[in-house]
């Protein structure tokens, strides 16, 4: 069965190469009807040949080729004459227009008959980056460009059977948004590569995710290293992370990687969001029991937490209802007491930076030779604070050869980059 589609463009032209004076050699406008034919057997199932929200998706991105654009500057239409012309913007080649079909013999309009089956079949790529407070899906064609993004809750715990649930949850809706952002049926998608970066590691997720995400291949990671390509665009480089948590990435240019710090809450996280609150209840504390110089702290956090003292407070962070997102949350008090010149906030924040650059140090002294380029970058809340990031800047640039660098792209850019290159396609992602 063969079915069809109609696109209407307005774009203008003129053509170079007809004689002096020629009424055509003067920029002019037209209304251009593209004409998309699909021929395929019926599925026996949906009772179509293709859903027509995925032709219009296949073809939308000639359509924001050409409409609305002077013709003549885009590759291949430096001379548009002839219907044909515009077929060579598509992937597939063009047909000829058959006896059946007639295009109307006005100027104002022209019909050209594209078969685009082959594009029907483009292969799709999947990006997904799951942390603690949402997950966030990108789909991408074969060239990078994408063509949907979609947000879904947190996926980090499937321990239980309720983890399991909201993980499952999370990922449809993520994905089906992205879907519907792209114009295509979540419930037929198939991709070529999925690449995933999940906060605490994908191990006991993967059984779960096949049932939601079906693709010919997998690649299953943390999210911070999918941050790290994130962040570096993909290229050689080192990033910090600092947000609940802290560690320090990095990946040179023969694809050697080396991690600094993750060790969690208990032993480690220096630097992080969790670790500045930290600081900051310790220097309460200590004026409270009076082995400390006074600080704003104290008042702030109280007034914050709505607690009667410090001694409570410290209990309470102790207790499920203060998990440690929560806790790390309050580190952007510290922040706004050190830009009211708080010595104690002041010396919690160059302290937590001067941990992260050393963190970045390590990471770059193991990958990069003295002097030899390298990129550093960050991720994570805890950078919003503009007294700890340069103060880091500052430290990271101490050391030859080091670019600071803002990051490229987010985690869920860095997973898609990811997953293009486990495919072959090319990495470089088009918005």
């Amino acid at each position: 069965m063969e079915i069809f589609k109609d696109f209407t463009i307005e774009s203008a032209h003129r053509l170079p190469n007809v004689p002096a004076g020629h009424k055509c050699a003067r920029l002019h406008g037209h209304s251009f009807r593209i004409r998309v034919y699909v021929e395929g057997p019926v599925d026996e199932q949906l009772g179509w040949v293709t859903d027509f929200a995925d032709v219009k998706a296949v073809c939308k991105p000639l359509e924001d080729e050409l409409d609305h654009r002077y013709l003549n500057e885009i590759p291949g239409l430096e001379n548009p004459t002839r219907d044909e012309n515009l077929a060579r913007l598509d992937l597939c080649p063009a047909e000829a227009p058959t006896s059946g079909f007639k295009p109307r013999p006005d100027h104002g309009n022209l019909h050209q008959r594209l078969r685009v089956q082959r594009r029907l079949k483009m292969a799709l790529y999947l990006g997904v980056d799951g942390g603690q407070s949402s997950t966030t899906a990108l789909i991408a064609d074969e060239t990078g460009r994408i063509l949907g993004r979609g947000v879904g809750g947190p996926c980090n715990h499937v321990g239980k059977a309720e983890g399991r649930a909201r993980f499952q949850s999370a990922m449809e809706q993520c994905l089906q948004e992205a879907a519907a952002h792209a114009s295509l049926d979540a419930r037929a998608l198939r991709f070529e590569v999925v690449c995933m970066g999940f906060s605490g590691g994908p191990e006991d997720k993967e059984p779960y995710l096949r049932e939601t995400v079906h693709a010919a291949n997998y690649v299953l990671t943390t999210d911070a290293w999918v941050a790290l390509t994130g962040a570096t665009g993909g290229e050689p480089g080192v990033m910090t992370i600092s947000g609940t948590g802290s560690i320090a990435l990095g990946r040179n240019a023969a694809g050697r990687t080396q991690r600094v710090g993750g060790w969690g809450f208990v032993f480690g996280d220096e630097g992080s969001g969790f670790d500045i609150t930290r600081q900051a209840i310790r220097a309460a504390l200590r004026q409270e029991e009076g082995w400390g110089p006074p600080t704003a702290l104290h008042a702030k956090l109280l007034e914050a937490c709505e607690a009667p003292d410090a001694n409570t407070l410290m209990h309470w962070f102790y207790t499920d209802a203060w998990p440690r997102s929560r806790v790390a949350a309050l580190s952007r008090l510290v922040d706004e007491v050190a830009r009211e010149g708080d010595p104690s906030a002041l010396e919690i924040l160059r302290n937590a930076a001067q941990q992260l650059a050393t963190m970045a140090a390590v990471v770059r002294d193991s990958l990069f030779g003295n002097n030899e380029p390298a990129v550093i970058s960050y991720v994570g809340g805890v950078f919003q604070s503009e007294i700890l990031l340069s103060r880091y800047r500052m430290l990271v640039e101490l050391e030859d050869g080091n670019r600071f660098a803002d990051p490229v792209y987010g985690p869920a850019e860095g997973a898609l980059i990811e997953a293009l290159r486990a495919g072959g396609a090319p990495d470089k992602l088009v918005f």
